[in-house]
């Protein structure tokens, strides 16, 4: 699912040389941070099972994987285009109520008004300097409900993520950076009467391309842990689970008056694997492997109008999937639509996005929001 958060600001054109230094920072600062938050491989055991309990796990695992994905390059996006991605608080500046934009940085006329009212009131240094820091942290807290009626593994329930991030803009060409999720799973494994918990933990680095005025490319990557723990009909299980996807997409700006049209196409790997268990009535439950490739094509149409603007963006999907053990059926089909309806709102610092997604047997609600600096 994609939110893509609009401004009236179109792309910049690229300005100078990337440094290579710059692909160092998100890298070295991403190894550090997976063994702090405790990010670590997993051992699957019960290779012997004859049952797989972790199918009841799999549709939502994949659904909070895809959620995770998917608001990520909503915010990321949003960053870069000029909205409001999430709460952005720049490294190097005092915290005042003004949003600036990766791309607002060349209107000085801004930047010079905001640094005159500090200067008026008494704040001086660096804070009272135009010249911003290329270093900002941004956050946003994320609800998602989700509701999967492909057979046979239909669930429902609530991914609830927190978000964060430290990014670094070059020049406002390259902008890079590294994110941090922490999110829970509340579901009903419908199918079956059980339910399932999950909190996980994913660092994600990625990149945007400002190719010019028009044109933007992003990829991204995700690694996630988590620990799942089932109950159907009172008996219980718990096992260990690893995410990971990769995104790379393509977005290209068409500004007619007050409407923005945003043509996008991406492609997305996922990969789920939980690992084998014995549950509570000592029945051995064996590993599950989900790989998903997905193709989007399509766009997003909105009307840019203060404080309330609409969206609607419509895609097409192409699914291909690997799962092991290969009986096992894929929670997704080989082609579908997506649809989604929404609005983002903005009123002085304050700012909010809700959506309602829906395609064939799946939909999903989504808002977040909060205060942007």
């Amino acid at each position: 699912m994609e939110i893509t958060n609009f401004g009236k600001k179109n792309l910049q054109k690229p300005k100078g040389q990337f440094s290579i230094k710059i692909a160092y920072y998100p890298s070295a600062f991403l190894v550090c941070v997976l063994w702090s938050v405790g990010i670590s491989p997993s051992f699957a055991n019960g290779n012997n099972a004859t049952t797989s309990g972790n199918n009841v796990a799999s549709s939502s695992i994949q659904s909070a994987t895809q959620t995770t994905s998917n608001a990520l390059n909503s915010i990321i996006l949003g960053n870069a285009m000029g909205g409001s991605g999430g709460f952005k608080l720049k490294l190097g500046s005092s915290p005042q109520l003004n949003h600036f934009s990766v791309l607002d940085k060349n209107d000085n006329n801004q930047i010079s008004g905001t640094a005159s009212s500090r200067e008026e009131s008494g704040q001086g240094g660096i804070a009272a300097s135009p010249d911003f820091s290329n270093w900002s942290i941004w956050a946003t807290p994320v609800v998602s409900g989700f509701k999967n009626n492909i057979a046979p593994y239909t669930s429902n329930g609530t991914v609830s993520i927190a978000l964060m991030g430290l990014e670094y803009n070059y020049d406002d060409t390259i902008i890079s950076g590294l994110s941090y999720a922490y999110s829970s799973v509340n579901a009903n494994t419908t199918y079956n009467g059980g339910t399932l918990k999950s909190v996980s933990k994913t660092i994600s680095p990625y990149l945007v391309y400002i190719l010019n005025d028009r044109w933007m490319l992003d990829t991204s990557a995700g690694f996630g842990q988590a620990t799942p723990e089932t109950n159907v009909s009172g008996v219980t299980g718990k096992t260990s689970s690893q995410s990971f996807f990769a995104t790379v997409g393509g977005t290209n700006t068409i500004e007619i008056g007050k409407v923005l049209v945003r043509p996008r196409a991406s492609y997305t790997v996922y990969k789920d694997y939980l690992a084998g268990y014995i549950n509570s009535a000592n029945t051995a439950n064996a590993p599950l492997t989900s790989w998903l490739y997905q193709t989007k094509l399509g766009g997003t149409v909105s009307y840019e109008a203060k404080p309330f603007s609409p969206f609607i963006s419509a895609y097409s999907i192409f699914n291909n999937w690997s799962m092991t053990p290969s009986t096992t059926a894929p929670s997704a089909y080989p082609s579908t639509y997506q649809v989604q309806i929404g609005a983002n709102v903005s009123n002085g610092p304050f700012y909010g996005t809700a959506a309602f997604q829906f395609q064939k047997s799946t939909s999903q609600f989504t808002i977040y929001g909060g205060i942007r600096f």
